[in-house]
């Protein structure tokens, strides 16, 4: 088959940008021929180790203007879909908008579901959501519209192969819309194992202590800076805390600022975006990952750890976490947005030996996440769907 693969933009390493990229490798190794849309495409972001080699391609008109400018262009009908709307024989969408611009694609639909935050969220929430440009013109574009965003978010979610990445947004899903849909977690990829030599990785950052880490997408709703909190109240002189991931100016200084604050600002360790290969090194080397995002839908980057062998904390909120972390097992769950109980929990870790004493059984506890437990549920799932 010839599949599309549709988002609003490349220009970040995130997690809808992995499931996509691991999505279409999937489907490429099944035989199909996918291509991946975007209205606008950082070409820096599409040579990402999971993303080299795949067939990505823009779809708006314009090719200059900038990255809001583009999107937002391609949203509302710049785009070359229409030429398109012939070529497919299966479109998977993941947002709410490109369902939108791929209605002009004459094919079956499947929808990879991430809530629209902007018009469901509490107004306080849906501004934190709004962590750069293109979430700030979304915000604002909400509040006028949230209320025809909503009725048509739930008129276009019916007749398509709706496709949860967890439990619980599968119930979410069927509270909101009286939708049924099928679980595809997000892969394990096969990389993430215990580093044989990582210290090549710590010697370039710098990396001279024990240390804790966090990754990922580094953004205000993902509360790293409470995360700098926890390290402080640990008061651990022997250990560093290092944030690996792509992070704008405006919230690298705030983590800074606490930092100094709790007078931890020389223990902090920022260190950018980091290869995937780097990546595995600190997972490898940290004595503990912590994850504080609130009600996260899944979460990739702590399985990822936990599968180099090092536990994790995270919250006991009934969300993503609450499906793989198991208490005393492969981390620790904390009361919700306790920061107190959260860093008792790291303290646990720490002053129990945790990872040494549990290094094999935290690696058994995620192989159900493995890739190839995972690619061959999409695929059967996806083909009978396209043969009904």
């Amino acid at each position: 088959m010839k599949i599309a693969l549709i988002y609003d933009y490349l220009s970040e390493v995130g997690g809808v940008e992995r499931v996509m990229g691991t999505h279409a490798n999937w489907l490429t190794r099944a035989g199909h021929d996918v291509t991946l849309l975007f209205n606008y495409v950082n070409q820096k972001t599409a040579e990402y180790a999971f993303l080299k080699g795949l067939k990505i391609e823009q779809t708006c008109k314009f090719k200059s203007g900038g990255e809001p400018f583009q999107v937002f262009s391609g949203l509302i009908g710049f785009n070359d879909l229409e030429k398109r709307k012939n070529q497919y024989d299966l479109v998977i969408a993941y947002s709410f908008p490109s369902i939108f611009t791929s209605r002009k694609i004459k094919c079956k639909k499947a929808f990879y579901y991430l809530p629209m935050e902007f018009i469901y969220f509490p107004l306080k929430k849906r501004w934190e959501w709004a962590n750069d440009g293109k979430r700030k013109a979304t915000f604002f574009f909400s509040l006028f519209l949230a209320p025809i965003l909503r009725m048509l978010d739930k008129k276009w979610i019916k007749n398509k192969l709706v496709i949860a990445n967890s439990d619980f947004t599968r119930k979410e899903i069927r509270e909101r819309y009286n939708v049924d849909s099928i679980i595809s977690y997000p892969p394990l990829n096969s990389v993430f194992k215990p580093a044989k030599s990582p210290e090549k990785t710590l010697k370039k950052y710098n990396v001279n202590k024990k240390f804790i880490l966090t990754a990922g997408r580094i953004v205000p709703d993902k509360k790293q800076d409470w995360l700098v909190e926890v390290f402080a109240k640990l008061n651990n002189k022997d250990l560093d805390f290092v944030i690996a991931g792509q992070i704008e100016e405006k919230y690298k200084q705030k983590l800074l600022d606490t930092a100094e604050k709790f007078k931890v600002k020389d223990k902090l360790k920022l260190i950018g975006l980091v290869t995937q290969v780097e990546l595995v090194d600190l997972y490898s080397k940290s004595e503990a990952f912590l994850f504080a995002s609130q009600e996260e839908a899944f979460g990739l980057v702590p399985i990822e750890a936990m599968a180099c062998g090092t536990p994790v904390v995270a919250w006991n909120d009934d969300a993503g976490p609450n499906e793989y972390v198991i208490d005393k097992v492969n981390g620790y769950l904390a009361k919700p947005y306790n920061l107190d109980d959260f860093t008792e929990k790291v303290k646990k870790i720490l002053d129990e030996g945790f990872k040494k004493k549990n290094k094999k059984r935290i690696i058994e506890s995620v192989k159900k996440f493995t890739e190839d437990e995972q690619y061959k549920s999409f695929i059967n799932k996806t083909d009978e769907y396209t043969k009904k």
